[in-house]
């Protein structure tokens, strides 16, 4: 199962700098590799975008990238778990990602 990499599991596999503070999916830059830490819920609102987000695929540890952002405050495609979706920008708003790229496996806690 995959989990968020935080700088701590880089630094013990070797790739001190391979990953940064976690930042809203809305400010990811396009085209750069990050993880998902997660998604937000304030309201139950939330907690139902929240668990349909994570059937789709929105996990922690999971690879993603913003592939095009629209004009005007419209959606963002988005490519994670293998799979490419767009995204209202407020969907997007509640997920938390990592930036950085990763090319090992990471270790698993002991």
């Amino acid at each position: 199962m995959p989990r968020h990499l935080d700088p701590s599991d880089a630094a013990r596999i070797g790739e001190p700098h391979a990953v940064t503070a976690a930042i809203g999916l809305l400010d990811m830059p396009l085209h750069h590799d990050g993880y998902v830490l997660g998604v937000a819920a304030a309201s139950s609102d939330e907690a139902d975008l929240a668990v349909r987000l994570g059937e789709l695929g929105f996990l922690p540890g999971e690879p993603i990238r913003v592939i095009a952002k629209a004009a005007f405050g419209g959606p963002l495609a988005v490519r994670v778990a293998g799979a490419t979706f767009a995204l209202r920008r407020s969907e997007a708003a509640s997920v938390r990602v990592t930036m950085g790229q990763h090319s090992a496996t990471p270790v698993a806690s002991q």
